[in-house]
């Protein structure tokens, strides 16, 4: 007893241009959907915001430092000469000044995160050593308190 096997014919199957064009289209709004509710570009402001946190921290602990080892005296000015060896690094984009002849200092970082905007004017993350903590507000004229 020998067994055939059925013939196929030969067929050539595969997908209409019609079909790629309506596959690749949904993709395409579906890739645009995720950008959006993604949004790259904040996510890079959160991570930059973060930096700026980080610097602020570090630089103000820096100018404790310092202070308890010259009598109570802050740096005058935001680089390492200033800090006398308690900043190895000055942090891009931070402003520091002294004030009351260096009884205290304010340094604060530009904030550009929409979760830390204010209606969409610009924010800052500030450390008063008057009070000795750090804070969001919305302008650099404005205290922690």
């Amino acid at each position: 007893m020998t067994f055939k096997l059925p013939k196929f014919k030969n067929i050539q199957k595969g997908f209409t241009l019609i079909e790629l064009l309506v596959v690749i289209a949904i993709i395409g709004i579906l890739a645009i959907g995720l950008i959006a509710v993604i949004d790259p570009v904040d996510k890079i402001n959160a991570g930059n915001d973060s930096k700026v946190k980080s610097d602020v921290i570090q630089v103000s602990k820096a100018a404790e430092a310092y202070a308890v080892s010259h009598n109570g005296v802050y740096p005058a000015a935001l680089d390492s000469a200033s800090f006398g060896g308690e900043l190895r690094s000055v942090p891009a984009g931070l402003t520091y000044a002294q004030v009351g002849g260096g009884t205290s200092f304010a340094v604060f970082g530009t904030l550009r995160a929409k979760a830390n905007l204010n209606g969409g004017a610009a924010a800052y993350f500030r450390y008063d050593s008057t009070v000795g903590k750090s804070c969001i507000l919305p302008n650099t004229t404005t205290y922690c308190n």
